[in-house]
């Protein structure tokens, strides 16, 4: 009778956050397709020392558009992390522990960034954390 009680909207936060200490920025760019606003990030802050980007859960069979427009594929990250000049690129969102959302295998995200970043290159250092890894 009731069906809002068992909904979770608008109490999660998928949104970004950068984090300034000591003349030093890591930006977590949350749940997020790719846009403009990695631009202007980059023109408000300069660039980031260390950028941690979602590079999973980009297509579902249900919902093509939409999850395209709210998830980043591997070469949108890579192309993020080149506006955002970043230093350090730690991608996150794959793997057993991450959502049962869209891919269809648990490393496919990140076999495929990492062909993308070998083919297409990049300056910053990719840094690859197991699952459950901290640095």
């Amino acid at each position: 009778l009731v069906p809002f009680i068992y909904e979770d909207n608008n109490k999660d936060s998928w949104n970004a956050w950068l984090i300034e200490n000591k003349g030093k920025t890591l930006l977590f760019a949350g749940d997020t397709g790719y846009s403009e606003h990695f631009k202007v990030i980059n023109k408000r802050y300069g660039d980031i020392d260390v950028c941690l980007l979602p590079i999973a859960s980009y297509y579902s069979e249900e919902s093509p558009e939409w999850y395209r427009y709210v998830h980043l594929t591997p070469e949108d990250a890579l192309t993020a992390a080149a506006e955002l000049n970043c230093k350090v690129f730690i991608p996150w969102g794959y793997g057993n522990a991450s959502w049962g959302m869209g891919d269809l295998s648990s490393h496919s995200a990140l076999t495929r960034f990492l062909n993308m970043a070998e083919k297409f290159g990049t300056s910053a250092e990719i840094v690859i954390l197991n699952e459950g890894e901290s640095l």
